[in-house]
C-alpha cells in the first residue's frame, strides 16, 4: 500500500470504531486462493478506493458480525473479511491523499491484482 501523505492514517476496517466515517483505500490481495476470491468479491460489491464506509453496529459477543455501511448499502462482514479492507479516517487532508493513492492504484500492469487491491496485506497497519 502506498502512502504519499505522512498524515494519512490507514487502518483495517475491522479496527474502525463504530460510526466513524472512513474512506476505502484498498483491499488486501492475500496469497491463498480463498483469500484472493474473497478480496475480489469485496471489490465487486463496492469496496473500492474512494468509497465512503462506516461500521453501523456490531454483533455480540466478540463484535462479530460487523454491519458495514458502504455508500447507500449495508453489508454484514465477518472480522476476517473486514480485515482485508484498508480505510482512512475522513478529513479534508486525508481524503485528498487517499484519492491520490487510489489514482495510483488504477493503473494495473498485466497479471497484477485488479485496481484497488494490493498483493499482500501490510505487515503493520
Amino acid at each position: 500500500m502506498m502512502n504519499s501523505n505522512a498524515d494519512l492514517s490507514v487502518l483495517r476496517l475491522d479496527q474502525l470504531a463504530s460510526h466513524a466515517p472512513a474512506m476505502v483505500i484498498d483491499v488486501a490481495w492475500p496469497d491463498d486462493e480463498q483469500g484472493r476470491h474473497l478480496a475480489l468479491r469485496l471489490s465487486e460489491i463496492g469496496f473500492v478506493p474512494g468509497q465512503t464506509v462506516r461500521i453501523v453496529t456490531t454483533g455480540m459477543p466478540g463484535r462479530e458480525p460487523l454491519a458495514v455501511r458502504l455508500g447507500r448499502s449495508t453489508f454484514a462482514l465477518r472480522k476476517r473479511e473486514a480485515a482485508l479492507v484498508h480505510v482512512a479516517l475522513e478529513g479534508a487532508a486525508l481524503v485528498r491523499a487517499a484519492r491520490e493513492n487510489a489514482d495510483l492504484l488504477h493503473s494495473t500492469p498485466k497479471g497484477a491484482a485488479p485496481a484497488g487491491i494490493t498483493r499482500k496485506a501490510p505487515a503493520h497497519v
